[in-house]
């Protein structure tokens, strides 16, 4: 099985230790997005990566590089009285314009917290859909245990 990591500079998700980790800790692998097939899209993310040498077809990079506007996680529903309900989506998709976040000019002490704080900033996110979720869940349940059901 071939091993990949994230082509940002620095970051280290995908490697075998942060698998090791993640696995130790009962944490979720990140999700690793593959460059775009596109050859000016994939300008684009050289560039906002601060890579001098071509990005190859087979690199990929991490979620905590884009913006979270940009990651798409739910399945988003509107039900016919006009609530919304959002279903987690097994596997995530990176909305099609993304570009990861430009790489800055930081020393190795800022690049981690810089990391860290978007990693800590996706997961918040990342909780509080999932309340808004199992709220949506929870009145959903409580609008279809309060239906009466005619059998006739």
């Amino acid at each position: 099985m071939v091993r990949i990591k994230c082509s940002y500079p620095k970051c280290t998700t995908g490697s075998l230790a942060d698998r090791k980790y993640n696995k130790t800790y009962g944490i979720k692998n990140k999700t690793l997005f593959s460059v775009p097939k596109d050859p000016h899209r994939r300008k684009q993310w050289q560039n906002a990566l601060g890579r001098l040498n071509a990005l190859n077809e087979k690199e990929v990079v991490c979620e905590l590089h884009f913006n979270t506007s940009d990651i798409e996680r739910f399945y988003k529903t509107i039900l016919p009285d006009g609530s919304k309900v959002l279903m987690e989506k097994g596997r995530i998709n990176l909305a099609n314009t993304a570009i990861p976040i430009p790489q800055l000019t930081l020393d190795a002490d800022e690049q981690s917290k810089s990391l860290a704080q978007n990693h800590s900033q996706t997961n918040a996110i990342h909780d509080i859909e999932a309340v808004t979720d199992e709220l949506n869940t929870d009145a959903l349940q409580s609008e279809i245990t309060n239906t009466a059901i005619d059998n006739n």
